[in-house]
């Protein structure tokens, strides 16, 4: 059986894409091939970055890299659409063109770079999805801090917002739905001012056609959790270092033991480690004013005229 997995990094993810791609390996069986496919943008994937990637793969794995610039002309720098509102990265659009762009393809698996996988990525892939969209699992932080501008913005309960870095695509479906090109209209129709981009557009689209799964191959780190308790791994699929949540960024992050273990065996460990203190004092500055900011607009865009639930519920636009 054939496993296409897909992600997509510039070069300062590279790092935690190596981390990524050496869990995923470990604990994959040998009975599969997988197919990666790691989507990114001329200029902003290094040689030596492409050639650390691919190095020491197994037989059963084949890594691909396809160049983006050509999917990305209508996608711009604009405010309204920074991912976490302080910084603008194409790589988080790349995921909904995946269906056009692989034809070859009826169904796949999207993951996002910061993230230890603990199980066998296989399994995900054989959940049946035939009659939905895609399979995702639930995205409690937002449903913890955000659930107004949930409710009122994108137009879900909180919960059924998923979050959209562990994705099983039904490619057929959505090629058939012209998922991409129904984003980029609106896109560039209605500029809407999102919190989480890529996120809130398949949330938007996608709602009441998406498998809620098993929070097991989406777990994300808490920030109460007891850091002297020893962490039980059981049922753990996929560890998510989502949002704030990055071990390079800090020094107690739930799980972070599971990253360090595998950057290790990555040609990157020693870059990462020298970078570690200096990242988590820019961290503190920085992301408490993320946070702030991400609050206080999620305040301000619920009430404007133009938001996923108004232009749905009106019947103006519809969904996928």
């Amino acid at each position: 059986m054939i496993i296409p997995v897909f992600f997509s990094i510039d070069d300062k993810y590279a790092p935690y894409l190596s981390v990524a791609l050496c869990s995923l390996i470990q604990n994959a069986s040998e009975k599969n091939t997988y197919k990666i496919i790691i989507l990114y943008r001329k200029g902003m994937l290094s040689s030596e970055n492409m050639g650390n990637i691919i190095s020491d793969i197994p037989t059963h794995f084949i890594i691909e890299f396809i160049d983006m610039d050509d999917r990305i002309e209508t996608i711009t720098d604009r405010m309204e659409n920074r991912l976490r509102c302080d910084y603008f990265t194409p790589t988080i659009f790349y995921r909904l063109f995946i269906p056009a762009m692989f034809p070859e393809y009826k169904k796949a698996i999207y993951l996002d770079s910061d993230i230890v996988v603990l199980g066998d990525i296989s399994d995900l892939f054989q959940i049946n999805i035939d009659n939905y969209l895609l399979g995702a699992c639930n995205d409690y932080f937002a449903g913890e801090m955000l659930e107004n501008y949930l409710n009122k913005f994108v137009g879900v309960e909180k919960e059924e917002y998923f979050n959209s870095g562990i994705l099983l695509m039904n490619l057929e479906k959505l090629r058939k739905l012209n998922l991409d090109e129904h984003f980029l209209h609106l896109y560039n129709t209605y500029h809407f001012e999102c919190l989480a981009p890529d996120q809130d557009y398949l949330n938007a689209m996608c709602k009441g056609n998406t498998l809620l799964l098993s929070q097991s191959w989406n777990t994300m780190p808490h920030s109460d959790y007891d850091r002297n308790a020893e962490e039980n791994m059981t049922g753990i699929n996929i560890v998510h270092y989502f949002l704030f949540f990055k071990p390079w960024n800090h020094y107690a992050i739930q799980f972070e033991k599971l990253f360090w273990f595998y950057l290790k065996q990555t040609p990157y460990y020693d870059m990462v480690k020298s970078m570690h203190q200096d990242n988590v004092e820019n961290a503190i500055k920085s992301e408490k004013v993320a946070l702030e900011t991400i609050m206080s607009q999620a305040e301000i865009v619920v009430n404007n005229n133009v938001t996923f639930k108004k232009i749905f519920e009106s019947g103006t636009e519809r969904r996928i």
